[in-house]
Parts: structure tokens; C-alpha cells; sequence
């Protein structure tokens, strides 16, 4: 199955650009968990896909290293704003590092990216995801973590 992307979208990428990198990407739409793993892994990441926003504050014990975590606003369980912030919570129990959250949102939702940012959201990706914003969102991550590391 095609990811409906073009070989040549990929040009410009730097070679193993995600390698040594995991992302955790968190919806409760097993297609929505398969389009964006593709994407991901493409760039070279490692790709955890969680289909339970409750199950993914498991991860978020410390214990496992995610360079950034993808997830949808609108879920059934929790929704993505309301996951940050249990997520935020957890994390500052154990004394960890919250790592970048982007949300995914679909058209109707986009009145809310402004919340999600006042939220802690790293970025906002507009569903269904484009390459070009997929790849800026991601070298904003990186040059986020550069930032953070000197």
C-alpha cells in the first residue's frame, strides 16, 4: 500500500535524519497510527504507536525515551489537551523531561491550536498530515533540543 507520498518528496532530507531518535505517536484511529508511522520511519525514526491515550501515560514513567510524542485532539479516552497535562503532571512527579508534544488536528479542529499552545504543545499538525509540514515540524523539534542541549 502507498503512503501516497512521492519518492522524490524525500529529497531534501538529510540522510538518517531520525536514526537513534523514537517517537511515540498516540490515536485512537488505527489508520491515522499507520499513515504517520510510515512518515516517520521514512525520515529513519523509531515509531511507537499507542491506539490509548490511557495507555500512553505508561511510557511517560521515565523509564522509556521518546525524542518527541505525536497525538490527536479529538480521542474518546482523553483528548490530547487533557493528555498533556496528565502527562506534564506524571512527569514532574518523577522528575523527568517532558519531551516535545505535537497534536494532530483535523480541519474543524483548528480553532484550537492556539489552546494547545497555551497548553505546552511544541507544534500543531493539521490532519490529514502533509510532507512539508511534517518535515518543518520536525527540524523545529530539532532545533529545539539543539537549543536546549547547549
Amino acid at each position: 500500500m502507498s503512503d501516497g507520498l512521492s519518492p522524490t518528496s524525500y529529497d531534501s532530507i538529510p540522510q538518517n535524519f531520525g536514526v537513534g531518535k523514537r517517537i511515540m505517536v498516540i490515536d485512537e484511529v488505527a489508520f491515522n497510527l499507520s499513515t504517520i508511522k510510515k512518515m516517520l520511519e521514512r525520515f529513519g525514526f523509531e515509531v511507537v504507536t499507542i491506539a490509548s491515550p490511557k495507555d500512553s501515560l505508561r511510557y511517560m514513567d521515565g523509564q522509556e525515551v521518546f525524542n518527541a510524542v505525536f497525538c490527536c485532539l479529538s480521542m474518546q479516552q482523553l483528548d490530547g489537551i487533557t493528555l498533556i497535562t496528565l502527562a506534564k503532571k506524571l512527569v514532574e512527579m518523577r522528575g523527568g523531561k517532558l519531551p516535545p508534544f505535537v497534536l494532530m488536528i483535523l480541519p474543524n479542529e483548528v480553532s484550537r491550536s492556539h489552546e494547545a499552545t497555551l497548553h505546552g504543545f511544541s507544534y500543531v499538525l493539521n490532519k490529514p498530515i502533509e510532507l512539508d509540514r511534517l518535515l518543518e515540524c520536525l527540524l523545529t523539534i530539532a532545533d529545539m533540543a539543539k537549543l536546549e542541549s547547549s
